[in-house]
């Protein structure tokens, strides 16, 4: 604010009084003011959220605080000073690290078991439900609003924590629980309140491990077969922290869940074999634990432990029929361009290489790329490609997308969980 008022008072007082008068004119005469009268409050926040057409997440968050204060303030049983306090703890926690800061929000409050949320808590909603606690179910429960933001405190350093997969509750298993939580979370935030929920409330590492192999299962098989119409909504996870409440055997629980709503092996092998996979971590991640689980179970090859530093090699370049440099390529695929169109990007076509090696992989014919793969990189699986294939085309993509799929198979299957 004090740069704001120095950067206007230098601008002002470059100006003449008759330019000053001028500005201050069109000022007035374009500001207009609007009373709208709002029968509560939840209808003021309604009206805001309608006419906030700027795109800021802090709507909610601020309004969610105004309340928070203004009950603290309304209260003489509350320290107004001390729910100020732990407010601006939380979000020196999650400020840094969400672009989103509504979201820790509404998963916090979905992952809870006391008070319970009966339904999703999505942006929209998170003013109603804040509102709703504070008209009476936290007074229910025997909780303090000082209680709950306390406990809102622990859990904001918890779920950051699985955010960035440093969780360190669990000093047993830690690089492997910490691998699993980032792969539950490959294009699926919304998991996190499940994640928030079995953290902090499982007490035993192995518990913690199951679950997350589970839950890893259930993400990958569905993210493969686009099957993201239940798993990418919050209420599918509120649900899920709400029945797991009733639970005696919690994970057994999530294997059901699992088995019911993860695509079937035929389901899957046959997405697996006929869809394009994109440059991204997902792809790459899927890549590695092909590499580790089949092709280095009988040798030592290299895992992926930053995907920064790895490519994907398109084993026939995508731009085979675009850039000349690749003209060579068009005699060892005898196809047409579009029929390489549909195939360049089918996981058969793919490969993992260490980033140096990818750039000059990517300039040679195939014959020239597979010493490459033989010699100079380790990753097994595209030594695999020069060991089993003396030419490459459609049919080679095709038949190694099937192996590959019957391999993803055997990788996410909840029997090997």
């Amino acid at each position: 604010m004090k740069d704001a008022y120095e950067y206007y008072r230098e601008k002002i007082d470059e100006k003449t009084l008759e330019r000053l008068d001028n500005v201050w004119i069109e000022l007035i005469e374009s500001i207009s003011m609007v009373q709208i009268e709002c029968s509560s409050e939840v209808s003021a926040f309604r009206l805001f959220e309608s006419l906030n057409d700027k795109g800021l997440d802090l709507g909610s968050v601020d309004l969610v605080k105004n309340r928070i204060f203004m009950e603290a303030n309304q209260d003489e049983d509350i320290d107004e000073d001390r729910v100020k306090e732990i407010w601006e703890d939380i979000l020196s926690v999650i400020r840094p690290e969400l672009t989103q800061q509504y979201r820790f929000f509404c998963h916090y409050f979905m992952s809870i078991q006391e008070p319970e949320a009966t339904d999703n808590v999505s942006k929209r909603k998170l003013y109603d439900y804040v509102n709703e606690l504070l008209e009476g179910r936290l007074q229910a429960h025997d909780m303090s609003l000082e209680e709950l933001l306390e406990d809102m405190y622990g859990k904001s350093k918890v779920y950051v924590n699985i955010k960035n997969g440093e969780v360190k509750k669990f000093r047993k298993y830690t690089n492997d629980l910490n691998e699993k939580i980032e792969s539950t979370q490959l294009k699926n935030k919304r998991i996190r309140t499940l994640l928030l929920r079995i953290i902090t409330e499982y007490d035993d590492a192995d518990d913690v491990l199951e679950a997350l192999y589970i839950l890893e299962v259930l993400n990958i098989r569905n993210k493969i077969a686009g099957r993201n119409s239940n798993t990418s909504r919050d209420r599918f996870w509120c649900r899920a922290c709400t029945m797991l409440t009733k639970q005696d055997n919690q994970n057994e629980y999530l294997r059901r869940l699992a088995e019911q709503r993860s695509p079937s092996d035929t389901v899957l092998r046959e997405r697996m074999v006929n869809r394009e996979f994109k440059n991204n971590d997902f792809t790459k991640y899927v890549l590695d634990r092909i590499e580790e689980e089949y092709y280095m179970r009988s040798s030592r090859g290299k895992g992926v432990n930053d995907r920064s530093k790895v490519d994907i090699e398109h084993i026939a370049p995508q731009s085979a029929f675009t850039a000349d440099k690749y003209s060579e390529w068009k005699r060892y695929l005898n196809c047409t361009e579009e029929e390489f169109e549909e195939y360049k990007k089918r996981i058969g076509n793919l490969t993992l290489l260490e980033d140096r090696v990818n750039q000059s992989a990517s300039d040679n014919p195939f014959e020239q790329k597979c010493r490459i793969y033989s010699h100079k990189t380790e990753f097994k699986m595209a030594e695999a490609v020069a060991d089993n294939y003396n030419e490459w085309g459609i049919e080679q993509i095709v038949e190694r997308s099937e192996e590959l799929a019957d391999i993803v198979n055997e990788i996410w299957c909840m029997e090997n969980v």
